[in-house]
């Protein structure tokens, strides 16, 4: 009964406020704004509304010092405009004054949501409604904001009281910027059991080159800092509810050309509440990502009330990150909060924590509504409420082999190889890969990026030479904006961990992953008998990846010690840095000083020759990039006709500079020869035509 009165009140109030608020008459609607603020309605909200009205409010604020905010709670008036020539029919406009001769503060129509803020104690609201076309309607709230003095002043502080009327806080970069410029302000409510809250209603880009601003938790920046953001184009936070009483936010411009502006509202919060288990204090949240201060509330016996954040995002869940307790890292010891979900049906399900490698707590939901129970004895704990906009991976590790014939290529987040596509936000993808057999290795190559080169981005890739983020790390992009590394692993597995943050991304990560075998294949000197018909020597795995750290020791002989060896590669892909060869010896494994007759590597192809009945080959491998292998055919022969002893690979060699050499003779002797021809004809010709004065050399008729 109780509960039942307490509904019928509401209803009766509601219907009160309901009635007075969208009264429309020709003749002007006089309120008087009190820091409790109203609603304004379209006539018979939230049905649609009828056409050929007009209605106008006059809205007034006595305090001193406050002006009013318009904040659109629904809007669908007319149509939008398609250009930027104002409304085209129904529409709302807000005069920043007494009467239409004011300024104009702005014109709503279609959905549009922009918030209005008068420069003075009154605003006139007119709304027109001409077409014969019937929409919604709107419901406009209104209430008092305190128009705060924001100038940047250079190595000052300024402090700005906080009672319960919101301050407007406009952020501008200084007018006499330079580098390095910062700005600094402190919010102080003046009442020591209230806590700050910041809801950021506009923003722009804010480079990190540019510049970056921080939150602290108290009176100055040795306070502990809560955030520090800069990125491109993502939304720091809609509402950020800090865990204490007072807050200190300082602004840096590193670049003197940063045109960045921020408009906050801040407000405060009691930090003492009457509330039960049942109902719990209510966090609506517009916008993702939100941070939050526990605990929120008390209950009457003085102990911690879990809170509820609900989401009306359509699509999205949530996830939670623990940040900070007592102003350091939380870690994974979350005995002290536990955190359920609420599904479309009521149920509630409690969440298990998940620990990241970085040693940070995150709650992974299926649901847009979240319940957080902190334990009666906490302190101050820091959390952050982010959307889920491609929950895939979650955590969870997704296990694949890696081939030995082909490459397994990972391109998520998200899936597509495309440089265009951006890889989701808020992300904590892991893989892991195995080789194929027990004592494979496993090759992986990343490639992508990531993050800005500065310091605040949280997006990175990882590798561990094991089968779980405890194993040892091979490799951390730590913030690198490209990333292109090849490695493989000393045992059969390769963790492979993408974590990306709530801001800004780049294009794509990729990943290629291949199993390639232990060096224990190859033991000793393995000894191959040559024969007058041809045969193939391969590389271990060839036409797959060769093994890791590998020394192999090939010999060929023949039993008529009369007889040579032929040796031609017909493939090779080893790497293009010649890390990974093959040297060919003339002689056996027993000579003490064998010849060297050559090395190939990469995509080399020569042909080698021996001076007696054996060769041997070296193959090494190191631990970094690898290839296919070779492919080589050999034979034994007797020594052919005007076939030296070496390789024909020199042979060749020798003969291509010889001819070159001949080739390079010949086009200097016709040089020289030609520049004395030259020379020797420009001498006869001035000889033959130069003057001679009449009585010398020459008799004149």
């Amino acid at each position: 009964m109780y509960r039942l009165a307490c509904i019928v009140c509401c209803i009766t109030f509601v219907s009160s406020v309901f009635a007075q608020d969208q009264r429309c008459s020709d003749h002007v609607v006089e309120i008087d704004v009190t820091s409790s603020g109203g609603v304004l309605y379209s006539p018979g909200y939230p049905e649609d509304y009828q056409n050929s009205q007009q209605c106008r409010w006059l809205l007034t604020s006595k305090l001193a010092g406050k002006v009013v905010q318009l904040l659109p709670l629904e809007m669908h008036v007319g149509r939008s405009a398609l250009r930027d020539d104002g409304c085209p029919d129904d529409v709302i406009t807000a005069y920043d004054g007494p009467g239409e001769e004011s300024a104009v503060l702005h014109t709503w129509c279609g959905r549009d949501k922009t918030v209005g803020v008068s420069t003075g104690s009154r605003v006139l609201v007119v709304f027109i409604a001409n077409r014969q076309l019937r929409y919604r309607g709107f419901a406009l709230k209104y209430s008092l904001v305190t128009l705060s003095s924001t100038s940047c002043r250079e190595g000052k502080v300024r402090t700005i009281p906080l009672d319960n009327i919101p301050v407007i806080l406009d952020v501008q970069p200084p007018s006499q910027k330079r580098l390095d410029s910062t700005c600094s302000w402190r919010l102080v409510p003046d009442d020591s059991k209230r806590h700050v809250v910041l809801d950021l209603e506009t923003y722009s880009e804010l480079d990190c080159s540019s510049g970056n601003f921080s939150i602290y938790d108290g009176l100055d920046s040795s306070s502990p800092e809560l955030l520090t953001w800069c990125a491109r184009r993502t939304q720091p936070f809609s509402s950020f509810f800090l865990p204490g009483s007072h807050a200190f936010l300082v602004f840096r411009w590193l670049s003197a050309s940063s045109s960045s502006s921020f408009r906050f509202i801040v407000r405060t919060r009691p930090s003492s509440l009457m509330c039960n288990d049942t109902e719990p204090p209510l966090v609506e949240v517009k916008h993702l990502p939100v941070f939050l201060g526990l605990p929120f509330a008390k209950n009457t016996s003085g102990d911690n009330c879990p809170v509820r954040i609900v989401s009306h995002h359509r699509g999205v869940t949530l996830r939670v990150d623990v940040l900070e307790t007592d102003g350091q890292p939380a870690g994974c010891d979350v005995s002290f909060l536990d955190v359920v979900h609420e599904d479309a049906d009521g149920n509630i399900t409690k969440d298990d924590p998940r620990c990241t490698a970085d040693g940070q707590t995150v709650y992974w939901l299926k649901a847009n509504s979240v319940i957080l129970s902190p334990a009666w004895n906490l302190t101050k704990v820091l959390i952050r409420v982010v959307p889920l906009e491609n929950p895939e991976c979650q955590g969870r590790v997704t296990h694949d082999t890696a081939p030995s014939d082909e490459v397994l290529v990972i391109t998520q987040p998200p899936s597509g190889v495309s440089r265009s596509l951006q890889y989701a936000n808020n992300a904590w993808c892991r893989y892991l890969v195995s080789g194929e057999r027990e004592t494979d290795h496993v090759t992986a190559r990343v490639t992508g990026e990531m993050c800005e080169q500065f310091h605040f981005c949280g997006d990175y890739v990882r590798l561990y030479d094991g089968n779980s983020t405890d194993s040892p790390l091979l490799y951390d992009s730590g913030g690198d904006n490209h990333i292109s590394v090849y490695i493989t692993s000393r045992t059969r597995y390769v963790m492979m961990e993408i974590w990306t943050d709530d801001r800004d991304n780049y294009g794509f990560v990729r990943a290629e992953f291949n199993s390639v075998p232990d060096n224990a294949f190859c033991q000793g000197v393995i000894t191959l008998k040559a024969t007058r018909e041809a045969n193939n020597l391969t590389s271990v795995n060839y036409p797959n990846y060769y093994p890791v750290n590998y020394l192999c020791h090939y010999c060929i002989t023949s039993d008529d010690n009369n007889d040579i060896i032929y040796a031609d590669v017909l493939d090779a892909d080893l790497t293009y840095t010649c890390l990974d060869f093959v040297e060919v010896y003339d002689g056996n494994a027993d000579d003490p000083d064998p010849h060297l007759l050559g090395r190939f590597c990469a995509q080399s192809k020569p042909s080698y020759v021996s001076s007696g009945p054996s060769m041997c080959l070296l193959f090494r491998s190191d631990a970094a990039m690898h290839g296919k292998g070779w492919l080589l055919s050999y034979r034994a022969g007797p020594p052919q006709e005007n076939v030296d002893i070496g390789t024909s690979a020199m042979r060749a060699t020798t003969v291509q500079t010889a001819v070159l050499g001949v080739l390079l003779a010949l086009v200097t002797l016709g040089l020289i020869t030609t520049v004395i021809v030259t020379f020797w004809k420009t001498r006869s010709s001035k000889s033959n035509h130069s003057y001679h004065p009449p009585g010398q050399g020459e008799t004149t008729t």
